[in-house]
C-alpha cells in the first residue's frame, strides 16, 4: 500500500462525518421537548432519567444530552503545566 499524506488521512477520517447532525436529529423537531413537558421536567433532566431505556426514546434522550452540552466551553485550562504551554 503507497504511503498516505496527512491531507488522505484526515478526508478518509471524515469521510463519514459530514452530516452526522442530520442523522440524529429527528424528523419531528420538538417532540422530545413536548415528552419531558407531558411529564414535568425540563428536557434535561428528562433526558437524564431516559438516558438507559430502551429503543426510540433511550436514543433520542443520549441525543438531547450530547447535544446540549456540544456549546459548552472548557471549563479547565487546556495547558496546566506552564513548561507545556504555548510560549505568549
Amino acid at each position: 500500500m503507497p504511503s498516505m499524506n496527512l491531507a488522505d488521512l484526515t478526508s478518509r477520517k471524515m469521510a463519514g462525518k459530514k452530516n452526522w447532525i442530520k442523522k440524529g436529529a429527528s424528523a419531528h423537531p420538538g417532540l422530545f421537548s413536548k415528552k419531558a413537558e407531558k411529564a414535568g421536567e425540563t428536557t434535561r433532566e428528562y433526558a437524564q432519567e431516559k438516558k438507559h431505556a430502551g429503543g426510540k426514546l433511550g436514543k433520542e434522550a443520549n441525543f438531547a444530552i450530547n447535544a446540549m452540552g456540544a456549546g459548552k466551553k472548557r471549563a479547565h485550562k487546556l495547558y496546566d503545566n506552564p513548561k507545556s504551554s504555548p510560549s505568549d
